[in-house]
């Protein structure tokens, strides 16, 4: 019995630490501007999944970690999510500050193209 117990606090535990993160699926530019707007003081890890297709930019997209949280942007894969700065703009700039030590980001599955670098 006292194995039962100990497994329930695990799987409570493990559902409590997923339960903990906001997930965004963002389909266009704007939609993902809120979702990272959102994602940088909501208290809490994030995930932003794309989906396969491309999100041609007119802005750079910012994100800027203000927390101690996880931040994943997760696409559908390389070739299939493609961010697109249109020869006009960055694609994504992201920072962190030495006070961020728990802000793991990671962003994986998604080809960056077409991006201006500043000069």
């Amino acid at each position: 019995m006292k194995r039962y117990g100990v497994f329930a606090f695990f799987l409570v535990a493990f559902w409590a630490y997923h339960g903990m993160a906001a997930t965004f699926n963002p389909t266009n530019e704007a939609e993902f501007n809120t979702a990272l707007t959102t994602a940088q003081s909501n208290g809490e890890s994030d995930i932003i999944e794309l989906g396969a297709g491309t999100i041609t930019l007119t802005n750079v997209l910012y994100y800027s970690a203000s927390e101690n949280f996880s931040l994943i942007i997760r696409g559908a894969g390389a070739g299939l999510t493609i961010l697109d700065g249109n020869g006009v703009c960055s694609i994504l700039d992201i920072s962190t500050t030495p006070t961020d030590s728990s802000a793991h980001i990671t962003v994986r599955g998604i080809t960056f193209q077409n991006g201006m670098t500043n000069s």
